[in-house]
């Protein structure tokens, strides 16, 4: 479950990059926009010289984010939702770092503008957790983190 809180803020002008945390501290992440997100997960796949068929780039497209090591995603992408459930979830530290540094690049080639980083974790993890998701995000060269909580009524 995400926290929750009883200020709102409007979410900042253009693309945003969110990180998503579950309660076991696996990482996820979507960008907004699938051409900007594919764009990401295929410059990160080519780092890693994994290439993807046709109907994989296809399924990748509607991917709504991304939830798999990149050297499992192409197995991932061919396989039945059935079998997709029983794959390990979560992206890798190192990965995400990846991700972030050419989602970083590709944001700006695609849009003019920067993406945006948004941090949503969920309510159950410890801030220890989350600091240190923090500083992976601050060591790749964002210097500005949106924290994603839900939003509650002040019942005051």
């Amino acid at each position: 479950m995400v926290p929750q809180t009883t200020n709102m803020n409007c979410p900042p002008p253009g693309k945003v990059l969110l990180i998503s945390l579950d309660a076991q501290n696996r990482c996820y992440l979507s960008v907004e926009g699938q051409e900007t997100q594919t764009a990401v997960i295929k410059a990160v796949a080519q780092q890693h010289g994994i290439r993807f068929t046709p109907a994989q780039l296809h399924k990748m497209q509607r991917l709504p984010f991304i939830s798999q090591d990149i050297h499992r995603l192409p197995a991932w992408l061919s396989a039945s939702a059935a079998e997709q459930y029983a794959f390990p979830k979560g992206i890798p530290a190192p990965q995400l770092r990846q991700y972030l540094t050419i989602g970083k690049a590709t944001g700006v080639a695609l849009t003019m503008k920067p993406l945006f980083i948004a941090l949503r974790a969920d309510e159950s993890l410890s801030a220890k957790h989350v600091m240190a998701m923090v500083e992976l995000i601050v060591a790749t060269g964002h210097r500005r983190i949106n924290f994603i909580t839900n939003y509650q009524e002040n019942k005051r």
